[in-house]
């Protein structure tokens, strides 16, 4: 059973209706072959060990973009009462709230709604292509020991592993 909302302001049944959620399967799918890989490596100059770029990356963007097209058509109609729920800032504020907590009622529109959507996408790529940045450097200009290629993939130098059992 699909959930009702997430929290990248749409709904993952709009997800699923259009598709977005078989092109990001489809995205991931096509930058983990073997042909992909290298030449991003190639084209960044970097290597994405683990896979994060593929696994996590372009679907997040594909699915955030999605996110901000589905905040720009979307209706007090369309909604009803969930629009709160799921868009908390397009509602307005209750009128009889003593509350101290703000959790949306700034009255947005669908439009200015996916330019924060939008702005979000902005501020998370800018946070993690820093925070990418500042731990490379700090992995290659530090102390830390850098591998030679017989030692990479040899858990055995630095894990307790166990013994390979032959039947």
């Amino acid at each position: 059973m699909p959930l009702k909302n997430n929290k990248v302001g749409g709904t993952s049944d709009e997800l699923s209706k259009s598709g977005a959620e078989e092109l990001a399967g489809r995205t991931n799918a096509k930058n983990n072959s073997f042909q992909e890989v290298p030449r991003i490596t190639a084209a960044l100059g970097i290597h994405d060990t683990c896979g994060v770029h593929n696994l996590h990356g372009m679907p997040a963007v594909l699915s955030a973009i999605a996110s901000a097209i589905f905040a720009n058509f979307v209706t007090q109609e369309n909604y009803k009462s969930e629009l709160g729920a799921i868009f908390p800032a397009m509602v307005g504020a209750p009128e009889n709230s003593n509350s101290t907590i703000i959790l949306g009622g700034y009255n947005r529109t669908a439009s200015t709604q996916a330019g924060y959507q939008l702005c979000g996408i902005a501020v998370t790529l800018l946070v993690a292509i820093v925070g990418g940045v500042l731990t490379g450097a700090a992995l290659k200009y530090t102390g830390v020991r850098k591998l030679q290629k017989d030692e990479q993939h040899q858990d055995e130098l630095f894990w307790e592993v166990p013994e390979n059992k032959e039947d």
